[in-house]
């Protein structure tokens, strides 16, 4: 068994962590508590999972992804009928201090992607994902409700290259701390800015990848929202690298 995802709760009273087994499908999320080291067990499950992530806002709850053999985040292109005969795919799951079985807020449909979720203010989400190929936008799902919208518009049109999609379509976003803004990475490595009020884009940093090779941007914030961190291959190595906001407006 190994350990990994560790990160502390809202409340910062406990810590998560998922025990991965090795040589079988068993995942299980834990919390631990912190002053008196008790353990709680959240969910075990049949299934591998990773990203977990404690909410920003509830001390009791937990978000994870389920990963699947086939099709990675997107679900396999198949008929309606086909899809209603095998079990529905989610990539996002979450667990809880009750005991309540870990649910999903939405299940994906044949051809959808879904990834790279993260948590943000006022118990939405983060996410990036589509219904065509290469397609992937960044959107946000409210918690407490289920409801999807499109912060960030990615880009289809047909007869193009994965390469040339890429471009205008994104793989992981973070909302910023203090709400203004969130940020999005694509496959060459581009760093964007969406306004979460408007929606209109900024470019806020560019070619820190190359299509095809080296690490991704992984975007994340800094505490006081006036810096995105990523990493960067500009140099030939995955190097943490600081871009700072000119001005919030």
């Amino acid at each position: 068994m190994r350990g990994g995802d560790l990160n502390e709760n809202a409340d910062g009273t406990r810590l998560s962590l998922l025990c991965i087994y090795e040589n079988s499908p068993r995942n299980d999320i834990l919390f631990f508590d912190k002053a008196s080291g008790e353990i709680t067990t959240l969910a075990t499950l049949n299934w591998r999972a990773g990203h977990l992530q404690c909410s920003w806002t509830n001390p009791d709850l937990v978000m994870f992804s389920r990963s699947y053999t086939d099709g990675g985040d997107t679900v396999p292109m198949m008929s309606d009928e086909e899809y209603a005969a095998i079990e529905p795919r989610a990539r996002l799951w979450f667990a809880d201090t009750s005991d309540r079985e870990p649910w999903t807020l939405f299940y994906q449909r044949p051809g959808e992607l879904a990834t790279h979720e993260c948590w943000w203010l006022n118990d939405t989400i983060t996410f990036c994902g589509g219904f065509l190929p290469e397609e992937s936008h960044v959107k946000t799902v409210d918690f407490n409700t289920g409801a999807i919208r499109i912060i960030g518009a990615g880009a289809w049109l047909p007869n193009q290259t994965p390469s040339e999609l890429a471009k205008r379509n994104w793989w992981h976003a973070s909302g910023s701390p203090t709400g203004e803004w969130v940020a999005a990475d694509n496959w060459h490595g581009d760093i964007v800015l969406f306004n979460a009020r408007t929606t209109q884009m900024r470019p806020l940093t560019l070619g820190h990848r190359t299509y095809g090779g080296g690490q991704h941007p992984h975007v994340g914030w800094g505490p006081s929202g006036d810096r995105v961190i990523f990493a960067s291959n500009r140099r030939g190595n995955a190097d943490v690298c600081v871009a700072y906001l000119r001005s919030k407006r």
